[in-house]
């Protein structure tokens, strides 16, 4: 089994109420500002985060009720071509693939809407919204006029967690540096060329709602709300 015993209805049923509150913020963040529409970049990350999470949750609804199931693999065209002994290795291939497009699809979504939003805000800073993401997001907070709890450490911590997709699970840093993030009560070390194992499902889908739910502080904050509408995002679809 790919998923330990009991951790795929748990994982299941998060990722599936994550995807409907993307759709309740997105109804809520129209209802309290009627001159925003759907294109507006306030509003549209909620149905990008959708788009993203969605295709996730049936990611993992297919490998619990076909990848783990001996019947769905001999009924295959391709059978022959993945020995039973080599099954699982395949299913956790597939989640590894499916947990890293998870990441940096919620990443994507993130990391756009705020740069997004601090260009409309005070195009000159962070290099016009174009310098590395850390500069990006302290420069977002600064202008709020509230800053969310913790933000800085959720976006710091996911940063760290999606930079160490790029050393196969590793933390590296280019001056051999040690960090750690504490985030809700919890410390996080990153040792510099030591893997890092935090970053399982369950941490990951609980980060990924703790950003969907900053997102929606942020848009809701005055600053980023009184922008006059549309707040575009110049390469969206």
């Amino acid at each position: 089994m790919a998923f330990k015993d009991k951790e795929f209805p748990i994982v299941g049923k998060k990722l599936e109420r994550m995807c409907a509150a993307t759709q309740d913020d997105r109804a809520a963040v129209l209802a309290a500002h009627l001159t925003w529409d759907m294109h507006d970049a306030r509003v549209a990350c909620f149905q990008r985060l959708f788009t993203c999470w969605n295709p996730t949750l049936i990611g993992l609804v297919l490998t619990a009720e076909h990848l783990e199931v001996d019947e769905w693999w001999a009924s295959r065209p391709y059978r022959s071509t993945i020995p039973p002994c080599d099954r699982a290795r395949s299913t956790r291939d597939f989640l590894n693939v499916l947990k890293i497009g998870y990441l940096h699809a919620t990443t994507a979504v993130v990391e756009n809407t705020l740069r997004v939003l601090l260009h409309a805000l005070d195009p000159s800073a962070a290099k016009g919204g174009l310098a590395e993401f850390q500069s990006v997001y302290s420069a977002l907070l600064k202008r709020l006029s509230a800053k969310p709890a913790e933000a800085a450490a959720l976006l710091e911590l996911w940063r760290l967690g999606r930079n160490t997709v790029h050393n196969n699970g590793a933390y590296r840093h280019e001056r051999g540096q040690d960090r750690s993030v504490s985030y809700k009560g919890v410390t996080y070390a990153f040792r510099h060329n030591h893997k890092v194992n935090y970053y399982g499902w369950e941490l990951l889908l609980s980060l990924g709602d703790d950003l969907r739910q900053l997102l929606r502080e942020i848009v809701s904050d005055s600053a980023v709300a009184a922008l006059p509408a549309p707040v575009r995002d110049e390469w969206a679809d």
